[in-house]
């Protein structure tokens, strides 16, 4: 592939989301782009049901998977900007019931 490839780092705040986590990281987990070239981190923020459990069903061990007790979409949404690469392009933050197509990142790269 490209080596001028753009870096893509997503986050994506998890809070009692057990009914679109597991789609959302599916989508991520089939996104046509180079895997070395992105980034996954989910903050899983002071859920209350399932959610956990499933992130740890449905991402790959290349995902970054944060726990952190604090509910509030804020506080996990800069929690995993703390964790963002430094060789990134975009930070693309995602509701956890937005589901990325498999040209996502490509489309964003030639924009």
């Amino acid at each position: 592939m490209d080596g001028g490839l753009l870096f893509f780092s997503v986050i994506i705040p998890a809070h009692n989301e057990e009914a679109y986590v597991g789609k959302v990281l599916t989508s991520l987990k089939n996104i046509d782009y180079p895997r070395d070239k992105f980034e996954v981190i989910v903050v899983e923020n002071g859920s209350t049901d399932r959610t956990n459990d499933i992130i740890r069903e449905y991402a790959p061990a290349s995902f970054k998977i944060i726990r952190i007790a604090e509910p509030g979409v804020s506080r996990a949404k800069n929690r995993g900007l703390d964790l963002v690469s430094q060789i990134s392009s975009w930070v693309i933050v995602l509701d956890a019931d937005t589901y990325p197509g498999t040209p996502f990142f490509r489309e964003l790269h030639r924009f």
